[in-house]
């Protein structure tokens, strides 16, 4: 702390994240950060929760029992059909911040199915519990297919729903929140326990994570396997798997008895990395992660009961993913001689693997069987997981067992674990629904094919006036690859650096030190010969400094509080890479804080005036951004307050004046609002608008209200008073 021409001088220095820009949506354990480091324009904001009804566990588990259901079930389907209308919304500068929070006071974790969901360019939506330890998001236009989003689980018995949009878009932004998924089981715990007190290991302890030794050297099998939410209740396992044609379509195969009768899979959530970081011996069994991505979606493309495979496509592009891979495979018939290995969720566990050091069981024409595991085990949750052979290709997929489930020596019990026949699963029924052969053998049929990892481009913003190189990564040689970016103005040509060329780098340089925007760089990989499309990876990178607005409240009170915040146009000017934001202020503030979208600050007892500034710095240079404000001794307030809303009935804004009560002789004496708060109340009691009062003339934005009647309230000092408000077209 210093000063500068006399007045106090505070920093608060935080760093902007970078947006990925891909199609998976991240899940966040925070671990003591703030959730306002990684949620821009956060609201804090307080929503009264919907309260779910009850749920008859027992009578649904029996329900489930008496129906065959052979998949575990984590959690019940509350039907909500929440809409729009039933959230609560706020002006944020250019945003408006829309928030409805759930809650099911024994519930372990809730998820959410969203239906007719339109997100404009420049929308986000993130989910999180309210104690702010876990967040997913942002889910944005790209993530929504047919209108229709499920997320990931949020542990938590309350949960709130937060949509960031851009202002000029709101009414083009619609959301019906179908179903609330009740969570009744643990499947994950914040605080640190030791491996055998995790409530969220559930599995067998001679199950062991695949980061273990016993997984060295299966990244690739590794990194294709998911966990299942089937119809986001129940648990399966399930892997990506490669093509013929190498063009990272997301094929996923996985057991037909997962299908679980659905007749749609829009509402499918596949959960992806969910791996343990730090096994530790000798149980070989880590703390779970802290992150995590997911995929909301998936079309069927071919199913056969005889072998119970399933093969979908994930709704999702898969390329510029650097942590997914598409697994092998071997359709040969031939009998496998040595170790088979599996990867798997069992019971929504972290990801496991499973060893069999002896020859498969063979009597059963469709099926491969383990009769038991030399290292670990699967249990209800595997249903689907690959089989691999000892060169680490997929042969099968798991039907199931006896359900003896249970450890022996470090392994599984005789369990006659059945894997249906990869090389059976090829020819399948005989059509293009019922085979693999279609799907995966279109490029000249092979007897093999090896594990391919997801493409991406690897180097990130920002571009300045020196060169920079990136490079498409993961790529098998051969490929014809070329390159752009745009728009080109924004680039120099020449000394190594282009705007468009062949291969897998590319050069970039800004065009000057005055250039700064967002650009898209592209890689295209044309197609194998017999295939069709080319791949297009992409990435946005910042270009120059950084650009944004700043606006606050400039006026304040004694001891009254403000806020300012920053609009980098969130979506439209989508990257601010390596960007440290610092808030400062001169004058008589008593303090501030801030992240890096808004800061808050409080006037001290002092008048005068002062800036508060916001200085965004990156390895191209600096933007520093202020505004003046002023802060006055705007005196006390009498008993008998009278408020007026200007003009009423109103169309969309008004001025509160705030008054006392007309004396003896008809006279009103102006308040000074120090710190005072209004509530706008619907018919039904419910609070439609609330916010600050720090004026005694202060314009209110009611453009969001429906035309109706309702009721203004203001509390200044305790003081409350009260009148009707009309809003009209």
């Amino acid at each position: 702390m210093g000063r500068a021409n006399g007045l106090i001088f505070f920093t608060v220095c935080y760093l902007i994240l970078p947006n990925t820009g891909l199609s998976q949506v991240p899940t966040v354990v925070l671990n003591g950060n703030s959730i306002t480091d990684f949620i821009p324009l956060h609201s804090e904001k307080y929503v009264e929760p919907k309260l779910l009804p009850e749920v008859d566990i027992a009578a649904v588990l029996a329900e489930d029992l008496a129906n065959g259901v052979e998949i575990p079930r984590f959690g019940i389907k509350i039907p909500t059909s929440v809409s729009k209308n039933e959230g609560e919304a706020e002006n944020n500068g250019g945003f408006i911040i829309w928030k409805k929070s759930f809650t099911a006071p024994d519930a372990k974790s809730l998820n959410f199915e969203f239906t007719d969901l339109e997100l404009p360019e420049g929308a986000k939506i993130y989910v999180y519990n309210s104690t702010e330890t876990m967040y997913s998001g942002p889910i944005e236009r790209k993530h929504v297919h047919e209108g229709k989003y499920s997320t990931d689980v949020i542990r938590g018995n309350e949960v709130i729903v937060e949509a960031i949009v851009p202002k000029e878009a709101y009414p083009s932004f619609a959301v019906n929140i179908s179903n609330v998924i009740y969570g009744f089981q643990d499947i994950g715990e914040f605080q640190e326990k030791t491996v055998q007190d995790r409530a969220y290991d559930d599995s067998q302890l001679c199950n062991v994570d695949v980061n273990c030794p016993a997984g060295a050297g299966w990244g690739n099998q590794r990194d294709a396997v998911a966990l299942i939410f089937v119809n986001n209740s129940a648990w399966c396992s399930g892997a990506l798997i490669n093509n013929s044609c190498l063009d990272f379509d997301p094929f996923f195969l996985t057991a037909f008895h997962c299908l679980s009768g659905a007749s749609g899979f829009l509402n499918w959530t596949f959960r992806f990395n969910y791996n343990s970081p730090n096994p530790v011996a000798p149980t070989c069994r880590g703390l779970e992660p802290t992150t995590w991505i997911t995929y909301s979606g998936a079309n069927l493309r071919a199913s056969w009961n005889t072998t119970d495979f399933a093969l979908l496509e994930l709704s999702g592009s898969i390329t510029s993913q650097s942590t997914i891979a598409l697994a092998g495979w071997n359709r040969n018939a031939s009998i496998p001689t040595q170790a088979m290995t599996a990867i798997h969720h069992p019971r929504g566990d972290v990801k496991k693997i499973s060893i069999d050091n002896d020859p498969l069981d063979t009597s059963d024409p469709n099926f491969w069987i383990v009769n038991q595991w030399s290292t670990g085990l699967v249990e209800p949750g595997s249903s689907g997981s690959p089989l691999f052979d000892a060169s680490q290709l997929i042969i099968g997929q798991l039907h199931g067992g006896d359900n003896n489930i249970g450890c022996l020596n470090g392994g599984g019990l005789i369990d006659n674990n059945d894997y249906g026949r990869f090389s059976v699963s090829w020819t399948g029924g005989g059509t293009t629904p019922t085979r693999l052969s279609d799907w995966l053998g279109a490029n000249g049929n092979p007897q093999t094919l090896n594990a391919i990892r997801s493409p991406f481009i690897n180097g990130t913003g920002p571009i300045c006036t020196s060169n920079k190189t990136f490079s498409l990564t993961n790529l098998d040689p051969g490929r014809i690859v070329t390159w752009a970016v745009l728009p080109t103005n924004l680039f120099a040509t020449g000394s190594g650096a282009a705007t468009s060329g062949s291969g897998t780098t590319a050069t970039l340089r800004a065009a000057s030190s005055n250039s700064s925007g967002s650009a898209t760089l592209s890689f295209t990989i044309d197609p194998l010969s017999n295939c069709n499309g080319a791949i297009v990876v992409s990435i946005p990178i910042w270009v120059g400094t950084p650009i944004a607005t700043l606006e606050g409240d400039d006026y304040l009170c004694f001891n009254s509080p403000g806020v300012a915040s920053l609009d980098y146009g969130l979506g439209t000017t989508p990257l601010l890479q390596g960007t440290s934001v610092s808030w400062s202020f001169t004058g008589p503030l008593g303090h501030l804080y801030g992240g890096p979208a808004i800061a808050k600050y409080k006037s001290a007892r002092t008048a005068g005036y002062g800036y508060i500034t916001a200085t965004l710095t990156n390895s191209c240079g600096v933007t520093q951004l202020s505004f003046p404000y002023e802060v006055a001794n705007c005196g006390g307030i009498g008993k008998g307050v009278s408020i007026q809303p200007i003009p009423n009935p109103s169309r969309g804004t008004i001025t509160i004046s705030v008054t006392e009560e007309p004396d003896d002789d008809n006279n009103r004496k102006v308040v000074q609002v120090v710190d005072g708060k209004f509530k706008i109340y619907n018919k039904f009691g419910r609070v439609a608008l609330e916010g600050s009062l720090f004026s005694n003339h202060q314009e209110i934005d009611t453009s969001l209200l429906s035309p109706d009647i309702y009721i203004l309230e203001t509390i200044i000092e305790g003081t409350k008073a009260s009148t009707k408000l009309m809003i009209i077209k």
